[in-house]
C-alpha cells in the first residue's frame, strides 16, 4: 500500500516501523527465543519496542504491492537438509540489483518513486508490500535490502508473509529441541534458494533477516483498508489480541494449530484449506500431490459447492467431486473495508481485476514469470481495476 511519506502508524492494528539499529541492539525480543539452535522454554523478554509518528489520515493509503517471492518452477529433486549454524551477529551486505528485484524497482519507477541514498522514495506516498521475500528467487538479498530500507526510512511498510513465517520456524528449535518446522526434503526443497545464497554462506547476516522477519506485523488494518498476506478474520485477529508480531505470540504457540494463537497465525498467514474428499487429489504448481486445497474464503462457502466455486486455482484437481460436509466459510462482507492480500497465485496473463468489490489479490505469479503488480488505493470503498499497476 503507498501511504502519505510522513506518516507512521499507530495503534494496535499492527503496523509499526521497526528500525534496524533496534534490532541489531537486540531490543524488542527475548535472545533465548531467537536462537537458532535451540529455544529453552520461554522465560519473558523485553517489552516490545514501537517507533510511533503521526496516525494515518484515513483517505490517504494508497497503494499494495505484491510479494517478491521469486519462484523460478524449479522441479523438487531429494537434498540432503543442510546443518544449520547458530545466531551469532548482524551484517548486511549488499548485492547488485538483478532478478526480481529488477522487477521490483521497474515497478517502483513505475509508481513514481526516485532512489536517493539507496533508498526508494516518493513526494506524497508510501507502499505497503504483502510479504514473501524469500525463497527460490535469484536475488533473495538484494530483495530484502530493497524492503528493509524502504520500511526503515518510512517510506514502505510490510507484512510478514508464510515463507518468512516458515523460515522462521525452520531456523527454530522448540524447547523439546526440534525443528519447529521440519528439515525434510519437502520443506528443505521450498527453503533451498535462501539457505544457497544467504543462511548457510553468512548466517551472521542471517540471524540479522530473521530478527527483522520477527518483527513484521501480521496485519495492518488502517481504517479505509486492511492488509494481509492471506487471509481475514476478526477472529484471528481477536485471538492475537495486541501481539501483532511473532516475537510477541512466540514461535513455539505460533506453530501449533491447536492453540488459540497458532490457528490465528496459520489462518492470516496461509489461509484456510479444506480436506479433498473420495480420493480427490491436488497437485500444486511444484508438483507436490496434497489432500487438501485452499478456499475462496472471502465468498460465502457451503457444502455442495463445486471445487472450482469454492477452491483456488494454482494447481490441478484430480477427480470430481464438490465441497464435502462440515466445510463451511461465511466470506468477507461487502460492508467491511478493502482488503488487500497475496499469496494465492493468480494467472499471470489473467486480467488484474479486483476479485469482489472490496477485496484485490495482488498475487500474479511474479516469480514465475509473471508481473508484478501494485494496485494505487485512494480511499475508495469500491476497488477499480484500472487502479491496478504492474511491470514485467
Amino acid at each position: 500500500i503507498d501511504l502519505q511519506q510522513d506518516t507512521q502508524a499507530v495503534g494496535r492494528s499492527g503496523s509499526f516501523l521497526f528500525h534496524s539499529d533496534s534490532v541489531a541492539r537486540g531490543l524488542g525480543f527475548c535472545p533465548e527465543r531467537l536462537c537458532i539452535r535451540e529455544i529453552p522454554r520461554p522465560s519473558g523478554g523485553k517489552a516490545n519496542p514501537r517507533v510511533t509518528g503521526t496516525s494515518i489520515p484515513p483517505q490517504q493509503h494508497d497503494l499494495v504491492v505484491n510479494a517478491m517471492n521469486g519462484r523460478n518452477g524449479r522441479r523438487y529433486q531429494r537434498r540432503k537438509a543442510p546443518s544449520l549454524p547458530c545466531r551469532q551477529g548482524l551484517r548486511l551486505y549488499k548485492s547488485a540489483a538483478q532478478g526480481h528485484a529488477d522487477k521490483l524497482e521497474r515497478l517502483l519507477r513505475r509508481l513514481g518513486y526516485e532512489e536517493r541514498d539507496g533508498i526508494y522514495r516518493h513526494a506524497s506516498r508510501q507502499l505497503i508490500f504483502v510479504g514473501d521475500f524469500i525463497d527460490r528467487g535469484a536475488e533473495i538479498r538484494r530483495t530484502l535490502q530493497l524492503v528493509r530500507a524502504m520500511v526503515d526510512a518510512g517510506t514502505a511498510r510490510a507484512v510478514i508473509g508464510n515463507h518468512e513465517f516458515n523460515a522462521l520456524l525452520y531456523h527454530t528449535k522448540g524447547p523439546d529441541g526440534q525443528w519447529l518446522r521440519s528439515h525434510d526434503e519437502k520443506n528443505t526443497f521450498q527453503h533451498q534458494a535462501t539457505l544457497d545464497q544467504i543462511a548457510l554462506s553468512e548466517p551472521d547476516e542471517w540471524k540479522g533477516w530473521l530478527d527483522w522477519m520477527l518483527q513484521l506485523p501480521l496485519w495492518l488494518d488502517l481504517g479505509s483498508c486492511r492488509v494481509v498476506h492471506a487471509a481475514w478474520d476478526d477472529a484471528a485477529v481477536q485471538a492475537c489480541g495486541t501481539r501483532d508480531t511473532l516475537a510477541e505470540i512466540t514461535l513455539a504457540k505460533a506453530k501449533r494449530r491447536q492453540t488459540p494463537e497458532g490457528s490465528a497465525v496459520n489462518w492470516l498467514l496461509k489461509g484456510p484449506e479444506y480436506w479433498l474428499s473420495n480420493g480427490i487429489v491436488f497437485v500444486d504448481k511444484e508438483g507436490f500431490k496434497r489432500k487438501t486445497v485452499r478456499a475462496k474464503w472471502w465468498i460465502p462457502i457451503r457444502p455442495g459447492m463445486t471445487h472450482a466455486e469454492a477452491a483456488m486455482p494454482g494447481g490441478e484437481l484430480r477427480g470430481d467431486g464438490c465441497v464435502p460436509n462440515g466445510v463451511s466459510f461465511r466470506g468477507y462482507a461487502e460492508e467491511e473495508p478493502p482488503l488487500f492480500f497475496g499469496h494465492y497465485w493468480l494467472d499471470p496473463k489473467g486480467v488484474k481485476n479486483p476479485l469482489a468489490p472490496n477485496i484485490a489479490c495482488l498475487d500474479y505469479s511474479a516469480g514465475c514469470g509473471g508481473p508484478l503488480v501494485a494496485y494505487r488505493f485512494d480511499g475508495e470503498a469500491i476497488l477499480k481495476p484500472d487502479k491496478f499497476v504492474a511491470a514485467e
